[in-house]
């Protein structure tokens, strides 16, 4: 399969993992998946996120004039994402599949930021990483709130276009490497990551892997942080 025919997978794989295919495109999808390695790669990068949305914000109505908001900014990201395509338009919210993907992201980005708005002050720590000789010029910052911790990376190295970096958790009784998130940087080296199951970790790490990650460290850390 060309690159060129495998992006209709790779929009339907954000519809998919937002829930907003119609059943029979979702069956459809689903048997790709089943042989498509490239897609469960790429579901494996965007499953965290997703999965962290509903544990990330209190389950509260926000005012409406707060909700008017960011539903317009999502909509103007969504429309702005889909300007150069031509595609023909999905029932769902009539926003084109190439977009969902953007309005998924937006959406995770706004209600978040709801979400936190709304709860008040939280209990956060924060721990500084210490970048090795691999990762040198690195830096970032892990900030904890219970279980979960959200990565801030500036000047990441690049990455080679099969490689993405990965988290790696240690618990804190010396028990072996847990993989965790993968991600990849934005232009610039900047990079965030949510990692979920810090809670009661001694040490994150971040290594570069291969595209869709390892079960096991394959080159030397980037940087580590170490929590207790």
């Amino acid at each position: 399969m060309s690159a060129h025919d495998h992006e209709r997978w790779e929009d339907d794989l954000a519809a998919w993992a937002l829930g907003a295919l119609e059943p029979a495109e979702a069956k459809r999808f689903e048997r790709h998946l089943a042989r498509c390695e490239r897609c469960r790669a790429d579901l494996r990068w965007l499953r965290p996120a997703v999965d962290a949305l509903p544990a990330a914000v209190t389950q509260v109505a926000a005012p409406p004039r707060l909700r008017g908001e960011l539903m317009a900014t999502v909509r103007s990201e969504a429309r702005r994402a889909s300007a150069p395509h031509r595609r023909r338009r999905r029932e769902w919210l009539s926003i084109p599949r190439p977009a969902l993907a953007a309005l998924g992201a937006a959406a995770l980005v706004a209600a978040g930021v709801a979400g936190y708005a709304l709860r008040g002050e939280s209990d956060e720590a924060s721990y500084q990483a210490r970048a090795t000789s691999a990762g040198r010029g690195a830096d970032a910052e892990l900030v904890v709130e219970g279980d979960k911790g959200t990565l801030h990376a500036r000047d990441m190295p690049r990455l080679r276009r099969d490689q993405v970096f990965q988290a790696w958790i240690r618990d804190g009784d010396g028990g072996a490497l847990q993989p965790s998130t993968v991600f990849v940087a934005r232009r610039g080296g900047s990079a965030t990551a949510t990692i979920p199951g810090v809670e009661g970790a001694a040490r994150v790490m971040v290594t570069r892997e291969p595209r869709g990650g390892s079960e096991q460290p394959t080159t030397a850390p980037l940087m580590r942080v170490e929590l207790g």
